[in-house]
Order: C-alpha cells, then sequence, then structure tokens
C-alpha cells in the first residue's frame, strides 16, 4: 500500500526488511526464544508427581508472598516500586508497577491453589491452600480490577461446578462457600466491600468510562496500522514505536502505548 511505503521509506532508508524496527524485532524474538527453552526445560524438568507437587507449591508459596506484599502497598502507599524507584504512572503493588496487572497474576494463582486443594484431601492439607487463596483473593479484590474479579468470580463458578459433578467431592463445595463468605464479610469489614460494589457498578455502562474510551481509540487506530500491513504486519516488537504515526486519542500526551490493548488486534 501506497501509505505503508511512506512508512517503510522514513524507517528503513538503505535496507527493506519486513520488520520496520529490525533490532527490537531481534530482540523480542530472541526473548521468546529463551521463554520457549525455559518452559521446555521446566516441562521435561518437572515432569513427575513430586516434581510438578513442587512445582506448584513454589507458584502458590510465591503469590502468597506477592499477595502480602501488594497488600501492604496499597495500604502503605507512596507512589514508589520496591519503596525507592519513582514510577511515572499507575500504582505499584508488590513487584507490579500496575495493581491490576497484580491482580490478574493472582487471578492466575489462586486457581491453581484449589486445583491442589481438591486433590490433596485432609482438613490439614485444605487449610493449608485455603488460607493462601484467601489471602490472594483479598489482595485481588483490593486491587478492584473489574476484569479480574470477574474472571475469579466465574474460576471460583467452574470449580463449584465441578465438585457437584464429582460425588467424592461435594463435601467440599461447603468448605469452599464457607470461605467464600467470611471472605466476603472480612471485606465489609475493611471498607473494601463498597469499593468494590462502586468499582463493578461501571459495567452497566461499560464504553462510558474514561479507560474504555482510550481502549476504542486505541483499537480504531491499530485498525489503521493492520489496513496498510495487513500481511505481516510492522514487526514484533515494533508496535509500540510505529503506533505513533497513527495515535489519534486526545489528551494521551505523552502516553506511550506499547500494545493494542487487545489480544486479537
Amino acid at each position: 500500500r501506497p501509505s505503508a511505503w511512506k512508512v517503510y521509506r522514513d524507517c528503513l532508508p538503505d535496507i527493506f526488511t519486513i520488520s520496520l524496527y529490525p533490532y527490537r524485532t531481534f530482540l523480542s524474538v530472541s526473548l521468546l526464544f529463551v521463554y520457549s527453552m525455559i518452559f521446555l526445560y521446566l516441562a521435561n524438568r518437572y515432569s513427575g508427581f513430586k516434581s510438578k507437587k513442587f512445582l506448584a507449591d513454589f507458584v502458590i508459596g510465591i503469590g502468597t508472598f506477592i499477595a502480602g506484599w501488594g497488600i501492604i502497598n496499597m495500604y502503605v502507599q507512596n507512589k514508589k516500586l520496591f519503596w525507592f524507584r519513582e514510577i511515572v504512572s499507575g500504582t505499584p503493588a508488590g513487584p507490579f508497577i500496575n495493581t491490576l496487572h497484580f491482580a490478574c497474576f493472582l487471578s492466575l494463582c489462586i486457581p491453581l491453589c484449589l486445583g491442589v486443594w481438591i486433590a490433596r484431601p485432609g482438613l490439614k492439607r485444605s487449610a493449608l491452600y485455603l488460607l493462601p487463596a484467601a489471602l490472594m483473593t483479598a489482595a485481588l479484590c483490593k486491587a478492584l480490577s473489574r476484569g479480574a474479579i470477574a474472571g475469579f468470580a466465574a474460576g471460583t463458578g467452574a470449580f463449584i461446578v465441578f465438585l457437584l459433578w464429582k460425588k467424592q467431592a461435594r463435601s467440599r463445595v461447603v468448605i469452599l462457600l464457607l470461605a467464600l463468605l467470611i471472605g466476603g464479610w472480612l471485606l465489609t469489614r475493611l471498607d473494601t466491600f463498597s469499593e468494590i460494589s462502586s468499582r463493578l457498578s461501571t459495567l452497566k455502562t461499560p464504553f462510558s468510562t474514561a479507560s474504555a474510551q482510550t481502549r476504542i481509540s486505541v483499537w480504531k487506530d491499530t485498525l489503521k496500522m493492520w489496513n496498510d500491513f495487513p500481511l505481516f504486519g510492522t514487526g514484533l516488537g515494533a508496535f509500540k514505536h510505529v503506533f505513533l504515526r497513527y495515535k489519534t486519542i486526545s489528551g494521551s500526551g505523552k502516553m506511550l502505548f506499547t500494545h493494542a490493548e487487545n489480544d486479537y488486534l
């Protein structure tokens, strides 16, 4: 397309490549390769039952530690990552620069915790996994991420359906529901329940919020990029650099978008 060639001509005056930013694409491919090697190593290294159990317990332990750290961050907030590095935007929680990312990480750890709890019978062992799950749930709710809360509710509902379907595990539904009731009561005592209700009430008009309007503008501009580069795209890792030419969102100032805010786009 002529419009695409103008971008290529300005970005790559001396050499022609599919990627508009070959260096960033090289780094992104290298990272993808390293992550793939780590995944394959762990998948082979922890292939036995004991190894998988250790890995699950390790992830649950990390999630519990980060949940506690994040709660402290949110109550004693100084806008600094690790309490010493200043951040430009967002609210840090644990090792994350944004509470939304923090909540999404916990939404991945909680189902693992509940899954291990189902697989390991016994009251004492149940407590060992329900208590971390409760702490991570409290931290997730305190982060006020609508997506993470909705995902947690859907995941918990799926677990309840699974327990009801599996006859030998039906007794655990009562324990899980009791834990949810206790957690809900604690949230009301911490004045977090009203914050969650207020946050979730925005879902009644999901496209009227400022964040939704920002995302919609980014989607429209991303579609313009796709229209210019429909076959190969702009190159892996090049989005945030090329998007500057297409960004039309008003009032964003120096805001830098590193991704399209949409997995499909």
